[in-house]
């Protein structure tokens, strides 16, 4: 599939029963997640026919209202969910099925995002309480103190998943959207109503997690930042060349029509615990129709949005040092907002991409790019 062909559609994938809010690959590609308003998780596998996919589990009973975000451990064995009744359920595989791990609970409303860092330690979780929450994932057993857990997994002889929180933050003005990690250093942004960025970053000297970075729209600080909430972010996959100190970049996306893709190299002087100072690498401006709600970035180049005027886009440069375009664009990629895009990590022999897309139409889509 050539970079700048339009997504290819390959299958549209049934059984939700109301809107799905995310899809979310494992780590190796073979599986995805799916979750919505119906409270469910949806497992879907490649099944041996070409382009055919099957759900093999629902993991339901967890939570009360809707399953707004799910997020993989590096591992694959286990499974965030983030719900709007105001817990986040961890799944684990077993032998023979998923069960609950562990359910952490504290924020006051809605949970709107959770992700996993890269080491499948800490999660990140926030919501239209204003807050982020840092977890800990202690040592199955260890019996650590003010611990989370659940009797999950008694009958058959587990342990309980164990969650610390970390660290609570109330830096943002208005409903946090999305928590993204980096996916090989350890920090993560946040995105929200406020109509900004915040880069969080641990500082061992005090034990807790600050914010190192506010992108907004300021006119003092003259970062020329989103003019509307910021719904989602995403971190260009890291090629395995590359070195610890190259350029770090992140694609976010807003209620402003807009696109803006960040660059950051490490601060002179800075040590290994500081993440890289953002700049404004390039603002695309009125990219989709209406709100721009999801992106992500594929190990192939290319970035997708999906937005609330149904349609999904692609962009990606025309060479080293050249701006980013819009190649692509599918109108009616749903029948209603698209709500989550989201890229395999798993490149296709010829270089292509998969990508699942959820709608509020209930369905998942595959596409390949």
């Amino acid at each position: 599939a050539h970079p700048t062909a339009p997504p290819q559609l390959l299958a549209t994938l049934s059984g939700h029963t109301d809107r799905v809010w995310c899809v979310s690959w494992s780590p190796d590609g073979t599986t995805l997640a799916s979750c919505g308003a119906d409270k469910t998780i949806r497992l879907w596998t490649r099944d041996t026919a070409p382009n055919t996919w099957t759900c093999k589990v629902i993991l339901e009973d967890a939570h009360e209202r809707t399953v707004r975000r799910v997020a993989w451990f590096p591992d694959g064995t286990k499974l965030a969910a983030a719900s709007f009744d105001g817990t986040v359920s961890v799944w684990r595989r077993t032998a023979s099925t998923w069960e609950v791990g562990a359910v952490l609970e504290g924020h006051e409303n809605e949970v709107k995002c959770v992700d996993v860092d890269q080491a499948g330690v800490f999660l990140a979780t926030c919501g239209r309480d204003k807050t982020v929450w840092i977890w800990e994932l202690m040592d199955v057993g260890s019996g650590g103190g003010d611990a989370m857990d659940t009797d999950a997994g008694a009958d058959e002889g587990l342990q309980p998943l164990e969650f610390e929180c970390a660290d609570l933050k109330r830096g943002h003005g208005g409903d946090v959207k999305s928590v993204v990690w980096h996916p090989c250093q350890p920090f993560f942004v946040s995105t929200s109503y406020d109509d900004s960025i915040r880069v969080w970053a641990h500082d061992p000297a005090r034990d807790e997690w600050r914010c190192a970075q506010e992108l907004a729209d300021t006119a003092s600080g003259g970062s020329a930042g989103h003019k509307g909430t910021v719904w989602n972010a995403a971190f260009e996959p890291m090629p395995a060349r590359r070195d610890a100190n190259a350029e770090c970049r992140l694609a976010t996306c807003s209620d402003d029509r807009g696109v803006i893709v960040w660059s950051a190299t490490a601060a002179p002087g800075a040590t290994a615990d500081d993440p890289p100072q953002f700049h404004v690498q390039q603002s695309l401006a009125d990219v989709h129709e209406r709100s721009v709600l999801s992106i992500d970035w594929s190990r192939t180049g290319v970035f997708a949005t999906g937005g609330s005027d149904d349609a999904i886009c692609v962009y990606r440069e025309a060479g080293l040092n050249h701006p980013f375009e819009r190649v692509a664009r599918v109108e009616h990629a749903h029948e209603g907002d698209v709500n989550c895009v989201t890229f395999c990590p798993a490149v296709g022999e010829d270089g292509s991409a998969l990508m699942a897309t959820a709608g509020d139409d209930k369905m998942v889509r595959l596409w390949t790019i």
